[in-house]
């Protein structure tokens, strides 16, 4: 028997599949994921993290990980995303092959359960990467600046009362930044003189205000003409960077501004920043001298030990010191440094380490995928990195205003931040702040790629 469809009800239901379609894959719920994207990157702990044993979960890694599959169609391909997937695809082939020769050798189950941790992180860092390439298409260069502004705010509200707390003994202070970090931040540095807003430790959030708040600074609509609204975001900025006392955000600050008045615009700005950003820490230096600058400064003019240099020495360029040892070129896979990291890092560091706080681990993305998935893996994410900047040279080339070519221009000087940080503090595969320009610089890749394929230009 022939059923036949009431024609309403048909139309009812292509009306439904359509609005779906609007709603979850449509430019509006697109920038909505953006912009939630953004506004969650400084906030890198969760409460309930302590509970799995993780030590950094990034919220903006959770929202990745819910938007992710409602990006996966249409995806336009360009040489960064190409470069990315087969690092990825690399890592984890690699990694199973290995894990399976470890296991037959008689390795313990922490090796598993290495495994399972970094592979989960891998898979939240191409989450991350590809949910903000798909969503920043449809952002604005001034929507990704606003957000990250709005973002950062609570941030640095913390750090002020931070610095309160610390230079000027206000108790009260001190027991609102205790009790906000002891609940979003169990597991992490909370000190009177160092600020670690919502990351992990000083470092992290230092590196976390330079490398997204640059290419703000950078921008026309913040810099040109400066307006009392940028002179007051840049104050506080260099005060919470400053006060976080972090070595590697100086040596960071000051590498990337030097690069800067090579490659990057706005050169008068620039150098402006610096001199206020090393204004700020040498004025904390001096104002208060107990601090790990010049713990880490008076241990190298003394040849004294000090763990916590020793541990960021090794942790970033252990890897790379053990270049000619065959397993260290083949890499031992994702996980693989949980059970072979004697054989990176000297096991009187380790030793050393251990007596001051948890075992050791290899603080840099660099060195840990050169250490997991070796010279292949190093060379395929190298070459991503590589291919970013050949892509934000075509976009600076060929953008369409000024103001987009300048913003390009200060992304690639925040892509030269991100990769002194490789080296120094960015150390897991599912830092959002890596993956934020990288991704940035292919969606304004594809864009003009597109607008140059289209009719007439348009």
């Amino acid at each position: 028997m022939e059923v036949f469809e009431n024609p309403a009800t048909v139309a009812s239901d292509a009306g439904d599949a359509r609005f779906a379609r609007l709603l979850f894959g449509g430019p509006a719920f697109a920038r909505l994921c953006g912009a939630l994207l953004l506004l969650s990157i400084p906030f890198q702990t969760l409460p309930f993290q302590e509970a799995f044993g993780i030590q950094t979960l990034p919220l903006t890694t959770v929202f990745a990980l819910l938007f992710a599959p409602f990006f996966i169609r249409r995806i336009p391909r360009s040489p960064v995303l190409t470069c990315v997937t087969a690092f990825v695809v690399f890592a984890v082939a690699h990694s199973a092959v290995l894990l399976g020769v470890h296991l037959l050798q008689g390795e313990s189950d922490l090796r598993i359960a290495g495994w399972l941790r970094q592979l989960f992180a891998l898979a939240c860092g191409f989450a991350t990467f590809f949910v903000f390439r798909q969503t920043i298409l449809h952002l604005s260069d001034s929507d990704v600046s606003k957000y990250l502004v709005a973002g950062l705010i609570p941030s640095f509200a913390l750090a002020l009362l931070n610095v309160a707390w610390g230079a000027f003994d206000q108790q009260w202070a001190g027991a609102i930044v205790a009790g906000v970090r002891r609940f979003l931040s169990p597991i992490g540095h909370t000190a009177a003189m160092r600020a670690s807003a919502f990351t992990v430790e000083p470092a992290a959030f230092a590196t976390t205000v330079i490398i997204t708040m640059l290419p703000v600074f950078l921008s026309e609509e913040y810099s040109r003409p400066l307006r009392f609204r940028t002179a007051v975001l840049a104050i506080v900025a260099l005060l919470s960077v400053g006060w976080t006392f972090s070595s590697s955000a100086l040596i960071i600050m000051t590498g990337t501004l030097f690069t800067g008045m090579v490659i990057g615009p706005r050169k008068g700005t620039i150098l402006a920043v610096f001199l206020v950003g090393v204004g700020f820490f040498a004025l904390f230096v001096a104002l208060f001298p107990s601090n790990q600058i010049v713990r880490h400064a008076t241990s190298l003019a003394f040849g004294l030990q000090n763990v916590s240099f020793s541990d960021r020495f090794y942790g970033s360029l252990g890897p790379f010191v053990s270049i000619l040892r065959a397993p260290t070129l083949v890499g031992y896979g994702l996980g693989g440094i949980s059970t072979h990291l004697a054989e990176l890092i000297p096991r009187r560091v380790i030793a050393e380490v251990v007596e001051v706080r948890a075992v050791p681990n290899i603080a840099s993305l660099l060195g840990r995928a050169f250490a997991e998935t070796g010279i292949i893996g190093f060379t395929l994410l190298v070459l991503a990195l590589g291919m970013t900047f050949r892509e934000l040279r075509t976009v600076i080339r060929h953008a369409p205003t000024q103001s987009e070519r300048t913003y390009a221009m200060a992304v690639r000087l925040a892509m030269a931040a991100v990769l002194i940080s490789t080296f120094m503090t960015i150390g897991p595969y599912h830092t959002p702040f890596f993956w934020l320009w990288i991704a940035a610089a292919d969606a304004r890749y594809v864009a003009i790629t597109r607008r140059h394929a289209a009719p007439n230009g348009v």
